[in-house]
């Protein structure tokens, strides 16, 4: 199985390089904050004797008289201004980026196949990491900024089709056995996958801190001559992020030269386009992408529901942490020691990477499964920060390092659980000829998440963001409770039998009805357990065209 397990991993790069820039995004805003606090406003700096003009101190100092770099009325001068949307609008854009991506890369993935999707994502990351650490600095502040979210936005949309196509490719890999029979367990191999987004967060952490202490970035020098008002350098911090995009750069385009050469199309895929007179058959053409919409969601719903529902709520909460975790250490660490803000994020990264791997060794147990592992991991991380919020004055005023604690407490149960749950589950609930298609839908749904949270979070305190996740968190166990069916035991290929009656028009009557594999609103309000379910027909004629055709077939056999 070992090639099985190398194939796996090497299906999750994509994960890990998208992981590695936009995990590390929370970080480098600490960079550049505190490297162009003109741009990034603030009400306090570190170094107030090094206020150069007025406009950044509230309130403004008194200045006799403007320095060189100050305007004639005493001010900052434009270039080194930027307006608050164009900074909020990196992160929207990336996930812009994201949703779209997901949805029309998804599409490509079930039409041209998972090599081609592949090569596609890698390669349109690869040229939008490159602008992005390449963004023009001549220019000023605002120009700069202002093209970042314009590369932000290209890289996301590559970042979109990662999901959905390696999730998908994953699953289909399961589903090959190897010279002696064998293959790896469904959950826990699309995890192994999936768990290359927490290495990517970890190594990225890790060339963080190891490119600060290398520049020493990390407490704040005021007695330094060459470090601004907030006590560091400019352009050792502008160095920093650049390179940690270039070596983003660097690991993108081995990606997609190796996905050029070596990777080959899933076999899975292949044997389920319906191709010759079997699709003559069918009733609907799912070739069409909007056709495909309409037969997943008349059909499938409950399930997009449960997918895309629980990754809707549960991203609210993840990505809104993730992306200001920097933010949130910073307002956790008195002294906003840059080195030491990243080292606890580092923590925090690590141990979210023991969660991805203690789900993947128990998810495919019966007494785990997915649904259990999801409510249970969502329910704690709820409880976490319920009680951070609740008691935060207290434990930011005088129990810090409690604080702390639980918030990395609360990173191992959101990825051993809902984060790992969220992205298995679409892979296994829907057939092969949209599978990609229906991960990608229930993605789009979670990143719509992730930017309800970009936007609304800028607009409040951290205690607030923990109250507002810990609610989220409790809507995910609801949602999974009475939506999300569990197919831990379940052949995935039941799906594509499924999907073969209802564009026949046949009677369906196999295992994904058993009530072991349903969910209690399919259970007790569909009614679907133990019943047939039958595919549509619009009208007589087309049944008897199609009846037609079978007898046709036959005969020439």
């Amino acid at each position: 199985m070992g090639w099985q397990w190398f194939s796996l991993v090497v299906a999750g790069l994509g994960m890990f390089s998208e992981s590695f820039i936009i995990f590390t995004t929370g970080q480098i805003k600490t960079l550049w904050k505190s490297g162009h606090p003109t741009c990034w406003v603030h009400d306090n700096v570190t170094c107030p004797e090094k206020v150069l003009c007025t406009g950044l101190l509230f309130p403004e100092p008194n200045v006799s008289a403007p320095y060189p770099i100050c305007t004639e009325t005493g001010e900052y001068p434009d270039s080194l201004h930027c307006t608050s949307e164009v900074v909020g609008a990196i992160s929207y854009a990336e996930f812009a980026g994201i949703m779209f991506g997901m949805l029309a890369l998804s599409l490509v993935a079930d039409s041209l196949g998972r090599r081609l999707g592949s090569i596609i994502t890698s390669s349109i990351m690869l040229v939008g990491v490159l602008l992005m650490s390449l963004s023009p600095w001549s220019f000023g502040l605002q120009t700069q900024y202002a093209c970042l979210v314009a590369f932000y936005a290209l890289f996301g949309f590559g970042v979109g089709g990662e999901y959905p196509i390696s999730a998908s490719t994953a699953t289909e890999l399961t589903e090959v056995t190897d010279e002696k029979g064998t293959n790896p367990k469904r959950g826990f191999g699309v995890t192994l996958t999936f768990a290359m987004q927490g290495v990517g967060a970890v190594f990225g952490s890790i060339v963080m801190v190891i490119l600060l202490t290398a520049f020493n970035q990390g407490p704040p020098d005021c007695l330094d001559p060459d470090t601004n008002v907030m006590g560091y350098n400019e352009t050792s911090l502008e160095i920093i992020w650049r390179l940690i995009y270039a070596i983003g750069f660097g690991i993108l385009f081995a990606l997609s030269v190796y996905r050029i050469f070596f990777v080959k199309e899933s076999e899975s895929w292949m044997k389920h386009q319906g191709e010759g007179e079997q699709k003559k058959l069918e009733v609907y053409n799912i070739d069409n992408w909007w056709m495909k919409y309409y037969v997943a969601i008349k059909y499938f719903w409950p399930r997009l529901l449960a997918t895309g529902g629980c990754w809707f709520l549960w991203d609210v909460a993840f990505y809104g942490n993730k992306l200001f975790s920097g933010p949130i250490f910073q307002s956790l660490i008195p002294d906003q020691n840059l080195l030491t803000v990243n080292e606890y994020i580092l923590l925090n990264n690590a141990v979210a990477l023991f969660g991805y791997y203690v789900a993947a060794c128990i998810v495919d147990y019966p007494w785990c499964g997915r649904r259990n592992l999801q409510m249970v991991g969502s329910f704690i991380v709820a409880l976490c920060f319920l009680f951070s919020g609740v008691f935060f004055d207290t434990l930011y005023e005088s129990y810090p390092k409690v604080l702390l604690f639980i918030y990395i407490f609360s990173s191992f149960w959101g990825q051993c659980g809902p984060n790992v749950i969220t992205f298995i589950t679409p892979t296994e609930l829907f057939p092969t000829r949209f599978r990609a298609t229906c991960h990608g839908l229930s993605a789009f749904l979670g990143k719509t998440g992730a930017l309800v949270a970009t936007i609304a979070f800028e607009h409040l305190t951290v205690k607030t963001i923990f109250i507002v996740c810990a609610a989220v968190c409790f809507s995910v166990v609801v949602v999974t409770f009475f939506f999300l069916p569990d197919v831990t035991d379940m052949d995935v290929c039941e799906n594509d039998r499924f999907l073969e009656a209802i564009l026949r028009g046949e009677a369906y009557s196999g295992e994904l009805n058993n009530p072991l594999f349903l969910s209690p609103y399919e259970k007790y309000v569909q009614k679907r357990g133990n019943t047939q379910v039958e595919g549509e027909v619009d009208g007589e004629q087309e049944l008897a065209d199609m009846t037609t055709k079978k007898e046709e077939i036959i005969d020439s056999q």
